[in-house]
C-alpha cells in the first residue's frame, strides 16, 4: 500500500501553509502557536456539534424551500455550532486574556478547522479534486463567516469596558453578537444560496463574494488591531 502524498498535501499540506502565514503576518505575541492548534482542534469538534443538531432537530421537520434550507438550516446550524465551540475555546481552554483582534482571528480559526474537517467528508463523496477546489473557496469561506462572528464579539467585550455594568446597557456585548452571529448567518445562506440556484454565474459570484468578504475582514481587522 503506497501512501497518498497528494491527498496528504491536499487534506493537511495546505490548510497548514494557511496556518503558518496567518501566525506569521499576525501582530506580535498577538497569538500563541498553542492557540492556533485549539482554535483548529474545537473547529474539528464544532463539526459533531452540527451533526447532533441535525440528530436533535431532524430536517423532516421541518417544510424546506431551497432558501429556507440553505439560511434556516445549514447555515443556522454551522454558524451556531462553531460559536459554540468558539466558546468553549476562550473561556475554558485558553485561559490568559485576549485582545479584541485575537478573539476575532480565534472565531476565524474554529471556523477554519470545521473547514478543514468538512473538506473530508467532501473529500469522501465526490473525490481530491473537489477537496482542492474547497482548499480555495469553502475552507476560506468559513474563516470569513468565523471572524464576522469574532468581530462583533470581540467589540462587544471591548464595549463592555466602556460602560457602567449598573446600567442596561451591561446587556450590549450580546446585541454585539447576536449582530455577529447574524451576519455570518446571512454571509453563509447567500454563500450556499448561490452555488445552489445561480447555475452558471455561481462561481463567479462566489469569487466577488469571497473578495467582499477579505475586503470587510480587513476594515474589522483595522478597526480592532488598536484596541487593548
Amino acid at each position: 500500500m503506497s501512501i497518498d502524498f497528494t491527498l496528504i498535501f491536499y487534506s493537511i499540506g495546505i490548510p497548514f501553509i494557511y496556518l503558518l502565514l496567518l501566525y506569521g503576518f499576525s501582530q506580535k505575541n498577538l497569538l500563541e502557536k498553542g492557540d492556533l492548534i485549539r482554535a483548529v482542534f474545537l473547529g474539528f469538534i464544532s463539526t459533531i456539534f452540527t451533526t447532533y443538531s441535525y440528530a436533535a432537530f431532524p430536517v423532516e421537520w421541518f417544510e424546506l424551500d431551497v432558501f429556507d434550507k440553505y439560511f434556516k438550516q445549514v447555515a443556522v446550524r454551522e454558524e451556531l455550532s462553531k460559536f459554540f465551540a468558539f466558546l468553549i475555546l476562550v473561556n475554558f481552554s485558553i485561559k490568559r486574556k485576549l485582545k479584541p483582534l485575537a478573539l476575532m482571528y480565534l472565531c476565524g480559526i474554529v471556523g477554519f478547522g470545521f473547514g478543514v474537517q468538512e473538506n473530508m467528508i467532501y473529500y469522501h463523496r465526490y473525490g481530491i479534486d473537489t477537496l482542492f477546489s474547497r482548499n480555495f473557496t469553502s475552507l476560506l469561506a468559513h474563516t470569513i463567516f468565523g471572524m464576522f462572528t469574532g468581530y462583533w464579539f470581540a467589540l462587544g467585550r471591548a464595549k463592555l469596558k466602556e460602560i457602567n455594568i449598573d446600567s442596561l446597557a451591561k446587556y450590549q456585548p450580546y446585541f454585539y453578537t447576536g449582530i455577529g452571529l447574524l451576519s455570518s448567518i446571512v454571509f453563509h445562506g447567500l454563500w450556499n444560496y448561490n452555488l445552489g440556484s445561480s447555475g452558471w454565474a455561481a462561481e463567479s459570484i462566489m469569487y466577488l463574494m469571497m473578495v467582499v468578504g477579505f475586503l470587510i475582514i480587513g476594515i474589522y481587522n483595522n478597526n480592532l488591531k488598536n484596541i487593548k
